[in-house]
């Protein structure tokens, strides 16, 4: 079973074997290059529109 977490859990998927997915680490720190940067921001919405239904359903 796979769970969604935010990213407060990131390094958490390490230690359950991948059972734990967290939106994804920046590469670059300083100076990312444009495309990178709008990848991440790609991944991340996903990741977000996935966890949404959870958190609603929590906030029920």
């Amino acid at each position: 079973m796979r769970t969604l977490f935010d990213a407060g859990y990131q390094g958490l998927g390490v230690q359950t074997d991948g059972h734990v997915t967290t939106p994804p680490h920046r590469r670059f720190k300083k100076d990312a290059p444009e495309w990178d940067e709008e990848m991440y921001e790609r991944q991340r919405k996903a990741h977000a529109s996935r966890r949404i239904r959870v958190e609603h359903g929590i906030e029920h």
